[in-house]
């Protein structure tokens, strides 16, 4: 008995209901049917199943690690953001308690709490800047990264689409060459007794 990769693969036009039999390779491509003319999907043997589930499978390993890595990184970026707040609470802490210690020892506490108010405030607005313009940058980043992995996706798609109307004029024109008009991948079986 011959493997089931090699055995042709018989299913029925969509269209007009004709029995038809394509090659084993045929399996989840396009076929033509020789007497309305319609594209047929020829079905998968068991063995493209397994390789397609197995592709899959694959294609969404792939897009949980891409998704885990994202999370890592807003994660990271959380505790960097966390730490920098911290960071700056503390530099202000310090910068306050020096000054109003200098200052006061020299008696003007309303000047010390003024200037410890001006140093902290101006602190503050630039760690803030610092902050926002790295969370921009990695706002930019995964933007870029999205955009890159949808036209990554978009480019699949359409080479899959030019692949298969490639297939299709090929059998159409396999079929116009044919003699008697049968092409070279879809035959009408003319025995079905037999």
């Amino acid at each position: 008995m011959p493997e089931e990769s090699t055995q042709p693969i018989s299913y029925k036009c969509a269209n007009c209901g004709v029995p038809l039999e394509s090659p084993a390779e045929f399996g989840g491509r396009v076929d033509v049917c020789p007497r309305c003319g319609n594209t047929c999907q020829v079905p998968m043997n068991k063995q493209q199943k397994a390789e397609q589930s197995l592709r899959r499978r694959r294609e969404r390993r792939e897009q949980a690690e891409r998704r885990r890595m994202a999370r890592a990184q807003n994660v990271a970026a959380r505790r960097r953001e966390r730490e920098a707040r911290r960071a700056a609470g503390r530099t202000k802490r310090k910068v306050g308690l020096w000054t109003v210690a200098l200052i006061a020892g020299a008696g003007g506490f309303a000047v010390a709490t003024s200037l410890v108010l001006l140093v902290a405030g101006r602190l503050a607005r630039h760690q803030a800047m610092e902050l926002a313009k790295a969370r921009h940058a990695e706002a930019a980043q995964r933007a870029v990264q999205a955009r890159a992995a949808k036209l990554a996706a978009e480019r699949e798609r359409q080479a899959t689409r030019k692949a298969a109307q490639a297939q299709a004029a090929r059998l159409a024109a396999e079929k116009a060459r044919a003699p008697g008009g049968v092409s070279g991948g879809a035959w009408i079986t003319l025995n079905s007794g037999a």
